[in-house]
């Protein structure tokens, strides 16, 4: 079941499903995010009748280990999400691309909108929905091995930032690009620019957001950062974690 849940509830093995309320509503403004562990989730791994046609080409042919359980993971889990809120059958709804390749939820039959956002990295994803408008969402792993970080900051940062980043104890400096970096990123995806801008190109800001953007960076858990992104006000934020339960009848 999806819930709000401590961390080891998370964590337990399973296959989602919806029961905390027949429908979840999204008030104008507000945001929920729901997090969960990638190694709760190995089941998913080889459902592929929740993938639309597009997305089942690209893994199978680019994706392996725990990157195509990460992908499956969390797009099993998007599915069921999107059927919670909006009602609907998960496995009837179907899904389009925009000019820019962002997918997007084909709901005729249904009065709320819903914009959703989704990313994946170690061990963790996060999904991102909201019915006010589009949104982006990214999250890192503080210890994803990373050794080049500087070579990072140069690829991403402005020059502003580049010289705020240098400026820092080198202790602080992982943390630091990666703010940067899942700022950046989940800006670019909320705009639907995605990897078609620069990063080096958008100036974030440490803590301020460029005018007519809500930035939000958060720690979904301990050892990852994230960032929310939306061009419009995000007025509440809701954090959830998912459990996953293993039966039967589970929408696959």
């Amino acid at each position: 079941m999806f819930t709000d849940l401590s961390e080891k509830a998370a964590a337990d093995g399973g296959t989602p499903r919806v029961s905390v309320a027949p429908q979840d509503s999204l008030r104008h403004g507000e945001v929920h995010l729901w997090c969960g562990r990638i190694e709760s989730s190995v089941a998913c791994v080889n459902t592929t009748g929740d993938l639309f046609d597009k997305q089942w080409t690209r893994v199978r042919g680019s994706a392996e280990g725990r990157a195509r359980e990460a992908f499956f993971a969390a797009r099993k889990a998007l599915r069921a999400l999107l059927g919670h809120y909006s009602g609907q059958d998960p496995r009837h709804l179907r899904f389009a691309h925009g000019a820019s390749g962002k997918p997007y939820l084909l709901l005729p039959d249904v009065r709320q909108p819903l914009h959703f956002n989704l990313s994946h990295t170690d061990g963790l994803f996060g999904i991102a929905i909201a019915s006010t408008g589009e949104l982006g969402f990214d999250v890192e792993h503080l210890d994803g091995g990373r050794s080049d970080l500087f070579a990072l900051a140069d690829q991403i940062l402005t020059p502003g930032e580049r010289a705020e980043w240098a400026g820092l104890p080198a202790e602080q400096r992982q943390r630091a690009v990666l703010r940067y970096w899942t700022r950046k990123e989940a800006m670019l995806k909320a705009s639907g620019s995605g990897l078609s801008v620069s990063p080096d190109t958008v100036e974030v800001g440490w803590r301020r957001a460029p005018k007519g953007w809500t930035l939000h960076s958060l720690a979904p858990t301990a050892g990852y950062i994230a960032c929310l992104a939306a061009s419009w006000p995000i007025w509440r934020l809701e954090r959830r974690w998912l459990m996953w339960e293993d039966s039967d009848d589970a929408m696959t």
